[in-house]
């Protein structure tokens, strides 16, 4: 696992409470899905940081909501429609 030494965390108390409560195996899902990443708490802070990336990298990300800590992610990972098109 990461070492969380002089990262900023943006970690709720509801994701704490989640994570001491879960096994092992949960534990590192979580780290792997959420705590290891940066949150960003709304939609102007991920429009920054991608406008930033994009001029210094010319890197295309996409975002999504984050089901355990309620805020956004970045990743490069291309999004998928959920809903199957007839």
């Amino acid at each position: 696992m990461k070492s969380f030494i002089g990262r900023r965390l943006h970690i709720t108390v509801k994701l704490l409470n989640k994570y001491m409560a879960s096994d092992l195996i949960t534990r590192k899902k979580l780290a792997r899905t959420c705590l290891n990443k940066t949150r960003y708490a709304n939609m102007g802070e991920v429009c920054d940081i991608m406008a930033i990336i994009w001029e210094e990298r010319k890197q295309s990300l996409n975002f999504y909501k984050c089901k355990h800590c309620g805020g956004y992610h970045l990743t490069s990972q291309k999004q998928l429609n959920k809903k199957k098109r007839k």
